[in-house]
């Protein structure tokens, strides 16, 4: 008998310890975030990339609140199933971009693809598909897109911009050569920790943890950030922050490349309908026009975003807040044409 009350007591003396741990990081690192690292890897064809966990419900907790995510079938942060056929009266609109799209730390129906679905516009409803995943860019987007566009033939794909793709397009699928750009590697590098990440999230107990626990999620926090700069290679600028948010040190082919990708997007569009870019404003405001040639200009929707007007969460890793997915959605209705405010 005594090796059960042995037992009893390692199991009680574990879990005091476990909650006092709980507690106190929750005491000392009351900031620490609660991330959905709920991604899966997904086949594009011939290309290996990444996608959102299908068919899932998790959530997302940091001081600016408990954020819910639903996915559908197809990996995307949306409830409605995405389908080939196509009414008539429907405008279907292709959303590219990264956690800002996707719609890191606001509410499923605030992001600016569920504020636009389902809209009247000119006499046709608009089917807005948010194929956003956090961590991607413009390279992961257009093998996205080269997937998709052949089998929902958008009327619209929107590219939605943010300074860091440029840094996201370091080791995905493209590179350029002799001026042209060409694929490099037909599975992303991520796919690899991805992988571990399924693992994790298979289980349970992990799962759990992930989206409960401080104490795990300061763990796991500081994990995926050595990852990071392991796979970024250590391209900083002399603030620590990414080269690429920093416009006076931009890379030059770092620009050629996203917009070679971009170029190859608005082809894959012609045969469809139009393609737009989109600029998802910055912590530190930049100007989109400086990333962009003068061809790639003709497709840009530029929104305005005024200084005086708080456009990011106020605890949050650069992600935007409700405010300005309103006013993206905003800006892109008018865009199309629509003849009514949202």
């Amino acid at each position: 008998m005594n090796w059960i009350k042995n037992s009893l007591l390692v199991v009680i003396s574990s879990g005091l310890a476990l909650i006092t741990l709980e507690v106190g990081v929750r005491y000392i690192f009351p900031d620490t975030v609660l991330f959905n690292r709920f991604h899966s890897t997904v086949n594009y064809g011939q290309f290996q990339s990444r996608t959102l966990m299908k068919n899932s419900e998790f959530k997302h907790t940091s001081k600016d609140g408990k954020f819910i995510f639903k996915t559908n079938s197809s990996g995307f942060r949306m409830t409605d199933e995405v389908h080939s056929e196509k009414d008539n009266d429907t405008l279907r609109v292709l959303i590219l971009g990264d956690s800002h799209t996707q719609g890191f730390e606001v509410q499923q129906n605030e992001t600016f693809s569920a504020l636009l679905n389902k809209k009247v516009c000119n006499g046709k409803v608009l089917e807005v598909i948010n194929t956003g995943i956090s961590g991607s860019g413009t390279s992961e987007h257009l093998i996205t897109l080269q997937h998709w566009a052949q089998i929902l033939k958008p009327d619209v794909t929107i590219e939605a911009f943010y300074p860091n793709d440029l840094q996201n397009n370091m080791n995905a699928f493209h590179a350029i050569d002799n001026g042209e750009l060409k694929v490099i590697r037909y599975k992303h590098p991520a796919t690899t920790g991805i992988k571990l990440l399924e693992a994790h999230n298979s289980l349970w107990l992990l799962r759990f943890l992930s989206q409960n626990s401080y104490a795990y999620s300061l763990l796991m926090n500081f994990g995926w950030e050595y990852g990071k700069k392991l796979f970024y290679k250590s391209r900083h600028s002399e603030n620590g922050e990414w080269v690429e948010l920093n416009e006076a040190i931009l890379h030059h082919d770092d620009l050629v490349l996203l917009n070679k990708l971009l170029q190859s997007m608005n082809e894959i569009m012609l045969p469809y309908g139009k393609f737009f870019i989109i600029p998802i404003p910055s912590i530190n405001s930049y100007d989109i026009r400086n990333f962009l040639d003068v061809a790639m200009t003709e497709q840009l929707i530029d929104i305005e975003f005024s200084d005086g007007t708080v456009w990011h969460v106020p605890n949050g890793h650069r992600h935007i807040n409700a405010a300005a997915h309103a006013h993206i959605a905003s800006s892109i209705y008018s865009a199309l044409g629509c003849k009514a405010i949202i």
